[in-house]
């Protein structure tokens, strides 16, 4: 998290175990967004580095899609009383976010 001039609130790293990239990023931005809340923040903009992960959360999937419950899980707890933003980002924008991801494979499940 950062604040509206970019200084470091707080985040997070963790190992998933199995898996893949989009599973990773659902996962991550489902954390994101629970720490989010809890931190009482509700002027949010969420930032993605994978445009298939931001495009799910804006847009939603088919009940039948295989990440559907982690999708709408996000989906449902942005909908509460927030202002909200959700874009894409690429990778290079957010070095850090990157650095966490490749210091979580060092840890235990």
């Amino acid at each position: 998290m950062r604040d509206d001039e970019g200084r470091w609130l707080g985040g997070f790293c963790g190992r998933l175990g199995f898996g893949n990239s989009l599973v990773a990023e659902l996962r991550g931005f489902l954390e994101g967004v629970e720490q989010t809340k809890k931190a009482g923040f509700r002027n949010v903009c969420f930032e993605g580095d994978s445009l298939v992960a931001v495009n799910l959360i804006k847009n939603g999937c088919e009940e039948n899609h295989p990440l559907a419950h982690l999708v709408n899980r996000i989906k449902m707890t942005i909908a509460d009383d927030w202002n909200t933003v959700i874009t894409h980002t690429h990778r290079e924008g957010n070095m850090l976010a990157d650095w966490l991801a490749a210091y979580a494979h060092q840890l235990d499940n």
